[in-house]
């Protein structure tokens, strides 16, 4: 069975899988809910492309923990934003018990990265190569390869978005690109966007979208096998899904490679960005470069609090369970600009294809919170009743001073 190290797939204990969610999405909140959207210009349609730039910043904020705490509880078990500000096609980075999210560009950063260590915001790529254009830094997504690490982000030259690599030696950068031109270019296909790495059986590969829908061409994912150092490709590009299905509005992008319960598994979001059409379906893959055969319909779609999600990715929590992060419209809000897309986030399991579990094991994790916290409270009443019973009969034997 192919060794995909992105996520982990280790297996855990029952008691362990059920109180997960809280872990991982305690984690993935302190790192978030730390910071809040301040200025709200309306974005603008980039030229060119489906997606545009998004223009909202954020503002560091003292947060307590239990504003945290409440932040991630209200998430788990109502299904809302973890984030609930601007953040789209969001990439999460894990080491151990440390994370790290990054966004497409704000106004204020051109690759925001938001830390569980703390800090608040920080630009991961604060100086773009000479041949890119300001304000069209997309989708970015990273790796760590040997002592380094690798970002892969999309931009804008020529008229057309292309996919180009910075280095840094910490996740927060300052991450390097001194290339003299993209990565990844195709002009003639209407550009590219959404990289997203993967590593499979000890070798490095990267999925992309061909993003022709910019210029009235066809849109697909494709990949290809990456050098040692994931700062080149290798070999022949070769294309794992084209978009064939009703759902998909002609349309499919932001691929993301994981691995449940053996299955190679490829998501990808399809249909209009900007509407609550968008949503997140998948497919298998015999290898790292397919062939792939698609499941029918979306696992993502519109419901409960939001609308249109989409450009996700997949990461692993501490205690290896699967897990997505996605963008998506609160509901009601959706290409509303001054609202923006908001963080969310799922757990994953597989049954016969991709399975939302995040919610239903968030509510059983609370049951069993406050199940444990009523056997506490009645064995702490019983006992002190037993040290009250002790001390009268005690104060009752005692014989009363002689005159």
């Amino acid at each position: 069975m192919p060794d995909l190290h992105k996520p982990s797939t280790t297996k855990i204990g029952a008691a362990n899988r059920l109180l997960f969610v809280a872990v991982a999405a305690l984690c993935v909140s302190l790192l978030l809910v730390g910071c809040s959207d301040s200025s709200s210009t309306p974005a603008t349609q980039a030229d060119g492309s489906q997606r545009r730039p998004q223009t909202r910043g954020f503002a560091g904020n003292t947060v307590t923990n239990l504003d945290f705490l409440a932040q991630a509880a209200r998430s788990l078990i109502t299904g809302t934003a973890i984030y609930d500000a601007d953040f789209a096609d969001p990439f999460v980075y894990r080491e151990g018990g440390d994370f790290w999210a990054y966004a497409t560009n704000t106004q204020d950063a051109h690759v925001p990265v938001l830390a569980s260590t703390g800090g608040g915001v920080v630009d991961a790529l604060p100086d773009l190569p000479e041949w890119t254009t300001e304000g069209y830094i997309w989708s970015p997504s990273v790796a760590k390869i040997g002592d380094q690490m690798v970002l892969y982000y999309a931009t804008a030259a020529l008229g057309r978005m292309c996919i180009s690599v910075g280095i840094a030696d910490n996740p927060l950068g300052p991450f390097v690109d001194t290339s003299s031109e993209p990565l990844i270019c195709p002009y003639d296909d209407g550009g590219v966007i959404d990289p997203s790495p993967y590593e499979i059986d000890g070798k490095r590969y990267l999925t992309w979208k061909i993003d022709g829908n910019c210029c009235d061409l066809p849109t697909s994912i494709v990949a290809s096998e990456l050098s040692a150092d994931g700062t080149k490709l290798v070999g022949e590009t070769t294309t794992l899904l084209t978009p064939d299905q009703d759902w998909e509005g002609g349309l499919i992008e932001a691929p993301s490679m994981t691995s449940l319960d053996g299955n190679l598994v490829l998501a990808y979001s399809a249909n209009a960005w900007d509407s609550a059409n968008y949503a997140v379906g998948a497919a298998t893959c015999e290898g790292p470069l397919g062939p792939c055969s698609k499941l029918d319909g979306p696992f993502l779609h519109s419901e409960g609090s939001f609308e249109g999600p989409g450009g996700e990715e997949w990461f692993t929590s501490p205690l290896g369970d699967t897990m997505l992060v996605f963008h998506a419209w609160p509901k009601g809000d959706v290409n509303d600009a001054d609202i923006g897309r908001h963080l969310y986030l799922e757990v994953v399991e597989w049954d016969g294809g991709p399975k939302l579990v995040g919610q239903q094991r968030a509510r059983t994790a609370l049951v069993v919170l406050i199940g444990s916290i009523l056997i506490v409270a009645v064995g702490a009443g019983v006992v002190l009743n037993e040290l009250r019973k002790k001390r009268r009969d005690k104060h009752s034997k005692t014989p009363s001073p002689q005159p």
